[in-house]
């Protein structure tokens, strides 16, 4: 999906076609089963971050290629998405939110969301239920390294190897460069999690340069996407949509980044 700053202005045809594709969830088939009720506006304490990315995620134009095919889904947020794009967040079950909760570990880290907190692409993958997936070519055994102080064939080997390593970190690192993340170099060689938790939690007491998390702003995106509908749903025959209101509804929905397929977990 392109970032909403690198999209050109785009002409009035352009634009009608493209308030059409947002406001799918207002037209046959799909109006008759999506809810469009506002809820956080009566139970604000209900509207927490991931409340928010799945109203977001549910309106997105983007969501539809996955509800609307007889393939068969083939990601915890393909079958979520699926089963579940018509109810809104109070209507999901104690259950569903918490399949949406794994669904999220899937789609890219984005509007102050993450459910996967640390990385170490050197070593290993932490996965946010800490189960450690081991990356191709990254071990340098110890022993190795010992033996090429003094074994010629050793030292070829092991050369070859920290040479396999490299390519395969710079590998990684475009990888979550294009998801979306942010790459914070700490010690190439930490591999233990709390470890790296610490590191991390220093470096950010150090570097207070990151911007404010989603759940600063979840607020100001549930408006939109109220204000948005409300427009839509007061309409009459031959009246325009309000563009301020679709503009800010668009940038909005615009933040979000779906899973690539291929994301590292």
């Amino acid at each position: 999906m392109i970032p909403m700053k690198d999209k050109k202005p785009i002409s009035q045809r352009e634009a009608r076609k493209e308030a059409q594709r947002y406001k799918w969830h207002f037209e046959p088939p799909w109006a008759e089963k999506f809810n469009h009720d506002h809820w956080w506006v009566k139970n604000p304490k209900e509207a927490t971050l991931i409340a928010a990315l799945w109203e977001m995620f549910r309106r997105h134009p983007d969501i539809l290629p996955i509800i609307d095919t007889d393939r068969i889904p083939t990601s915890l947020f393909q079958v979520f998405a699926e089963n579940n794009w018509f109810k809104n967040w109070l209507q999901l079950t104690a259950s569903n939110r918490n399949d949406w909760r794994e669904a999220l570990v899937e789609i890219p880290p984005q509007c102050g969301f993450d459910p996967r907190p640390i990385y170490s692409i050197t070593l290993q993958s932490v996965h946010h239920d800490h189960v450690v997936y081991q990356q191709a070519c990254m071990a340098v055994d110890p022993q190795l390294i010992e033996l090429a102080k003094t074994d010629e064939d050793a030292k070829r080997i092991l050369d070859k190897s920290i040479k396999r390593r490299e390519e395969e970190i710079e590998r990684l690192a475009v990888k979550h460069h294009r998801a979306g993340r942010v790459l914070i170099a700490i010690n190439p060689d930490i591999s233990d999690l709390e470890e790296a938790t610490r590191a991390l939690t220093e470096y950010y007491k150090a570097h207070r340069r990151y911007s404010s998390s989603g759940a600063d702003h979840k607020s100001e995106w549930l408006e939109s996407i109220k204000s948005f509908e409300r427009n839509i749903a007061e309409l009459k025959r031959g009246e325009n949509i309000n563009a301020n209101l679709f503009t800010s509804y668009r940038r909005t929905l615009g933040k979000l980044v779906f899973p690539l397929g291929d994301i590292l977990c």
